[in-house]
Formats: C-alpha cells, sequence, structure tokens
C-alpha cells in the first residue's frame, strides 16, 4: 500500500508530506483546493504524463517521492521484476520522479534510475487507479477482453499457457516459411528476382581492387593538365645540361683527387647524384610521353564508376557488402531451389499445430465464458448494493471460424461487455451509457471484483460519486467500506456519506502563504472530522444540530463497518 507521499512545487502545492493508512482514506476539501491536484502527484509515481506546466509558478523542478509497501502477492510479483530488470529485491518500495522546466526528468525506484515503460509495469500490481479519464479506457471494447482475463487468472489456466506456447511456435514457422517465399507463386518470384540480382552482380565483376583504381584514375584524369604542366617544368630543369654539368664536377674532384684523396669520396658521391638524376629524367620522360589520355579514357572510368554506383544504391555502400550480400543472395536462392520437401514438412507441422491451437482455443473460450458468467454475476451483486437494482450485465463473444487469420496471441476470442441498469431496457454497449452516475457505480462495481481477484494492494477513486447523490452516495460509500476490509482505498469525495465512512480523514485546503497561494494537507482527529461532516450538512457556519448529526452520522458508519 501507499504509506507515504512527498509532493514539492506541483501546481499550488509547494511541499507536502502525507501518511496514509491502511482501510478507507478519504480526501476532502473546497472545490479547486488540490484534491485531484493530490491525485494527480500520486498518479506520476504510477508512470502518468508529467506536463512541465503541472510546476508550480515561478519554480524550476517539480518532485514526487512515494514509500510503498506489498502485500504477499505484490512482493512475489515486485521479486519477479527486479529479477527481470536485474535490481535489487527489497520488501518495500521508493518511487521518486522529478522534472524540470528545461524538459529533463528522473525516474528512481530504491534510488536507482528505472525507465517510464517500467515504472508503468510496476504500477500496474501495486496500485489500480480510477478516474473520470478511465471511462474511455472502459468504453473501448478492445479493453474488455483484458478485464475478463484479469479477473480469471487465465495466465494460470493450462490450456492458455499450451496455447501461449503454441503460438510461438506457429510465428517461428510462419517466420521459416517466409524465408522460404511464401507460397509457389511468390517462391518462384523471388527465384527470379535473386538470379537476375546476382547475375546482375556478377556481370559487372566488381572487386576492391578495381575500384579503388578507378577512382585513382579519375582523380588523375580530372588533374591531368596540372599534372603535365609540372612534370613537363620538372623535365625542363633536368636537361643534358644539368647532367653535364655534374659529370664535369665529377671528373673535377676525381682529377683532385689523385693529389688529394679526401676529395675521392666527393667525386663517388656526384657519381651516385648523376646516375639517379638520369634515372629520374628517363622516368619523367617516359610518363610525359604516356599522358596523352583522351577524353574517351575519362568517359571510360566514369562509366565503370557508375556501374559501381548503382549497384551501391541497390545491393550496399560498399564493395565489401556488396559481396557479401551476393553471398546471403546465393545461398537463400541455393535454398529456395531445393525447399519443396522442407516446405512440405513445415506446412504438415503446421495444419497440426493449428489443429492443436484450435482445439485449445476452444477450451480457452468455453473458460472464459464460464468466468464470464462468474464475473456478470459478481458485478451485478455489487450493482445491486449500489443501488442498480435491476442491472444486467453480459460479456458478448463474437463466434469464430476455424482460420489461422483468428488465432490471435491471446486466443481466438473478441469480447464486448454490454449493460443494463434499468428494467425493461435492453443490454447495450457501455459507451451508449448515457448517465455518469451509472458509469461510476459499474466502475466501482467491477473494480472491486477485479481488485479481489488480482489481491490489488491499493486504489484509488476520484470523485466516484460524480452524478450519484443521496441513496446512492450511500451505497457507494458502503461498497468502498467493504473493499478496505482488504485494500488500502484511496478516495477524493464531496459526498458526506463516504466522508464520514473513512478510517482516516485528510483535509485539503487553500490558503495563502506570503504572496502565494498554496494547498496544505492536514490528517484528522476524531474531533476535527466531526467537524468537516458538519460543515458537509450545513456549510462554513456550524450548528450544534450539524455536530450531532455528524456524530450521528459518523457513529452508524463505524456501526456498519464494524459488522462486515
Amino acid at each position: 500500500m501507499l504509506e507515504y507521499l512527498s509532493v514539492k512545487n506541483i501546481a499550488l502545492i509547494e511541499n507536502i508530506e502525507i501518511e496514509f493508512e491502511s482501510g478507507l482514506n478519504v480526501l476532502t476539501g473546497e472545490t479547486g483546493a488540490g484534491k485531484s491536484i493530490l491525485l494527480d502527484a500520486i498518479g506520476l509515481l504510477l508512470g502518468n504524463r508529467l506536463d512541465k506546466t503541472l510546476i508550480r509558478n515561478g519554480e524550476s523542478d517539480c518532485k514526487v517521492i512515494g514509500k510503498f509497501s506489498l502485500n504477499q502477492v505484490s512482493q512475489k510479483k515486485f521479486h519477479d521484476f527486479c529479477q527481470k530488470y536485474d535490481l535489487d529485491k527489497q520488501d518495500e518500495i521508493y518511487i521518486s520522479r522529478s522534472h524540470k522546466i528545461d524538459g529533463k526528468s528522473d525516474i528512481r525506484l530504491n534510488g536507482f534510475p528505472i525507465t517510464l515503460s517500467m515504472l508503468k509495469e510496476l504500477a500496474s500490481f501495486m496500485v489500480d487507479s480510477y478516474g473520470q479519464n478511465e471511462n474511455q479506457i472502459i468504453f473501448d471494447s478492445s479493453n474488455h477482453l483484458d478485464i475478463l482475463d484479469k479477473f480469471s487468472k487465465i495466465n494460470d489456466f493450462e490450456p492458455y499457457k499450451e496455447y501461449q506456447n503454441e503460438f510461438a511456435n506457429l510465428k517461428e514457422i510462419n517466420k521459416q516459411l517466409k524465408q522460404y517465399g511464401g507460397n509457389d507463386t511468390e517462391r518462384l518470384s523471388n527465384i527470379d528476382l535473386l538470379s537476375y540480382q546476382i547475375s546482375e552482380i556478377e556481370n559487372a565483376e566488381i572487386g576492391v581492387d578495381d575500384y579503388n583504381d578507378l577512382l585513382e584514375k579519375r582523380h588523375i584524369l580530372l588533374n591531368l593538365g596540372k599534372i603535365i604542366s609540372n612534370t613537363m617544368s620538372a623535365q625542363n630543369y633536368l636537361d643534358d645540361n644539368v647532367i653535364s654539368n655534374i659529370s664535369r664536377a665529377k671528373n673535377g674532384f676525381a682529377q683532385a683527387g689523385i693529389y688529394d684523396e679526401k676529395l675521392l669520396p666527393l667525386s663517388q658521391r656526384l657519381e651516385s647524384v648523376q646516375i639517379e638524376l638520369e634515372d629520374i629524367l628517363e622516368s619523367v620522360k617516359d610518363y610525359n610521353s604516356k599522358s596523352d589520355f583522351s577524353e574517351s579514357d575519362q568517359q571510360i572510368v566514369e562509366d565503370r564508376l557508375s556501374v559501381y554506383n548503382k549497384l551501391f544504391r541497390k545491393y550496399g555502400n560498399t564493395v565489401e557488402n556488396i559481396l557479401l550480400n551476393k553471398e546471403e543472395m546465393q545461398n537463400k536462392l541455393l535454398i529456395l531451389q531445393n525447399a519443396d520437401k522442407e516446405i512440405e514438412r513445415l506446412h504438415k507441422e503446421k495444419q497440426i499445430l493449428l489443429n492443436k491451437m484450435f482445439e485449445n482455443a476452444d477450451k480457452i473460450s468455453k473458460f472464459r465464458k464460464e468466468k464470464a458468467k462468474l464475473l456478470s454475476s459478481q458485478i451485478v451483486n455489487n450493482l445491486y448494493n449500489l443501488s442498480i437494482k435491476n442491472a444486467k450485465i453480459k460479456f458478448k463473444f463474437t463466434d469464430y471460424e476455424n482460420i489461422e487469420n483468428n488465432l490471435y496471441f491471446n486466443g481466438a476470442d473478441r469480447v464486448e461487455l454490454l449493460f443494463s441498469a434499468n428494467l425493461g431496457e435492453e443490454l447495450k454497449p457501455l459507451n451508449k451509457i448515457a448517465s455518469g452516475g451509472e458509469i461510476s457505480r459499474f466502475m466501482l462495481a467491477l473494480k472491486a471484483v477485479i481488485a479481489e481477484s488480482d489481491d490489488m494492494p491499493t486504489m484509488i477513486f476520484d470523485e466516484i460519486d460524480t452524478g450519484i447523490s443521496g441513496n446512492t452516495s450511500e451505497a457507494v460509500a458502503k461498497q468502498m467500506a467493504i473493499i478496505s476490509k482488504n485494500h488500502q482505498v484511496i478516495v477524493v469525495t464531496h459526498a458526506h456519506q463516504i466522508a464520514s465512512m473513512a478510517d482516516t480523514n485528510y483535509l485539503i485546503r487553500k490558503g495563502e502563504q506570503g504572496n502565494r497561494t498554496v494547498t496544505t494537507v492536514k490528517k484528522l482527529d476524531n474531533d476535527e472530522k466531526i467537524r468537516e461532516i458538519a460543515r458537509f450538512l450545513s456549510g462554513d457556519k456550524l450548528t450544534e444540530t450539524s455536530i450531532q448529526n455528524a456524530k450521528n452520522m459518523i457513529s452508524e458508519q463505524d456501526a456498519y463497518k464494524e459488522s462486515i
């Protein structure tokens, strides 16, 4: 359950701390005081969207911290959650969520950072929250099967477990068949395509060295004018006169060396220079004599490179990738060309699997229909206690044929929940219910049943009393009391019947501190609770009569709680 809540800088809330209790926790206060804002803050701990407009005016960030304790069921789920994400297992849960005005956010579980999707998964087995916006969820018939499955604990039903494994196997078989090209027409088409693609690559006769040579040639051709200009200039500087002068200098040192041997090495070194220069001169002459490239030479290079570029666009951005893809295509082609026996085997295996799946799907459907009757009966009983005496509920199952397209990950059933609140009124989809009071009571009745089946530690209701009053509010209060026997319930209400039924009351007030408007929360003692209920009955002007009436009401509600 939610034991502790700290909220900082959210809307009118500057900094509050609340210790929640087990049983029925009721939040009351004037309209606009910040009751729903407090639940919005709790919602952030459950993974709800955080809008930076929630940050208190003038502040740079906001933060919410919650401490949760777990019952036996949720503790096991939490340990499984920790194992799944390699987190330390602990018996208590501290969740913090902060958000800065610049958009940066941080979510932590027991001090360790987690993602928003992880937070939502965690919240799914700790808290069930109902607000007016949740009507949209229940109105969507695609969610009705999930409701039934949650109640029936279908994950523990053996045929459902078998079906889940079979569905995974079916996906794998279809994946393999797809690799073999699907049906015969598709396979032949893929064979033709692969054969063409392989031939296109092979006919191009590509290679890494060839491509690099082409790039080098293009670079030379594009800069040929500059190259020849400089090599011809170099050739002119290295003319015969240069070589002759070096030869004469060499001979001069040789003659002088006759008289001084120390000069002979100079002659020898010049001889080496002469040989090297003669070789360089011959090389540059040879280069210049062969540098008469034509435009056609350049076009040949460009055409050849365009072949590479075309293949790059189709088969990979490097020569290595193209050759690798060609190898993969050759392997795939070989498989497709020799796939007849394997495809036949897979189709036989698939048909056997489909027969098993439809057999289990029928068992699952039968199981669901039995549970649907039980769930409907329990919801109707709760609605009776909520002053909807003639309620009728039906889970409408759509008939299905035994074809593969009707098999989904959760079976073959498609379900819609139908509801009638009044005697003689036909069953209708939930989104056709006009009364806000009826849908609120329906949600309360449903949540009560689902919570019992799933052992949800905490349930939160935001203004569940919308559209109801009088005897109906009393019925809602009694239903809340029943639920709170085994669950922590946190509820925002404007109804004195619900407020007087509370095990713990909290008063939300809006006031001024300095030049700012702030929301505060106070846990009420017994006398304060009496005055708050009296305020419900007579307004801000309390009288001895209203106080006595409040005492009487609280006494009656306490007696009811003792009786259940």
